[in-house]
């Protein structure tokens, strides 16, 4: 985790998913990068604001949970933690997958109301009418992994190059003049 002004870095999408289920926006200038490293090793890092929009949940509490489920006290989140952790296990991947699981989880719970989403596009109205319980949460977690996914396939591409203990991110769509100026730094 890195912080940027307000912004943290994270480079898991379900916990981004499930940062957006209980209001962690985020930011809204560079939501998501996409970074190639030079060594092969490629990740995305999305960019989450510090709070929720009502300043209920904080961003680092949240990535404390995640990394240890055992402290969290927050229901919601524990809820939607929950479902990851059971959608990892049957490995859940895509978004109809995501969705369908959703379905199926809610109903062994006896928690999934009659007038369900029936697609992906449904879930923002669905959220609107029932803004809180079980879920909503689970699915606004499956709606916001998609939309995570689409901001990675967006994403401006960087590409990381390190040299010893200098690395430089540069901009793929930088001019080749820039990017030959920035290489001629990093190699001193």
């Amino acid at each position: 985790m890195k912080q940027i002004s307000n912004t943290l870095n994270c480079g898991d999408i379900n916990l981004v998913a499930a940062m957006m289920s209980v209001g962690i926006p985020l930011d809204q200038t560079r939501p998501c990068s996409l970074v190639l490293t030079d060594k092969g090793q490629n990740y995305a890092r999305y960019h989450v604001l510090s709070c929720s929009v009502d300043n209920t949940h904080q961003t680092e509490r949240m990535f404390t949970f995640w990394k240890d489920p055992e402290r969290c006290n927050d229901s919601d989140f524990k809820s939607i933690m929950d479902f990851v952790r059971h959608g990892r296990k049957l490995g859940a991947s895509t978004a109809d997958d995501w969705f369908d699981l959703a379905h199926t989880y809610l109903a062994g719970l006896e928690s999934n109301p009659p007038h369900a989403p029936a697609r992906i596009n449904d879930i923002p109205d669905f959220i609107e009418k029932n803004q809180d319980g079980l879920a909503a949460h689970i699915y606004a977690f499956a709606y916001n992994r998609e939309h995570a996914w689409k901001l990675l396939e967006q994403a401006r591409r960087r590409v990381m190059i390190s040299r010893g203990t200098s690395h430089a991110m540069i901009d793929t769509h930088l001019e080749k003049w820039q990017r030959n100026e920035l290489l001629a730094r990093l190699e001193g």
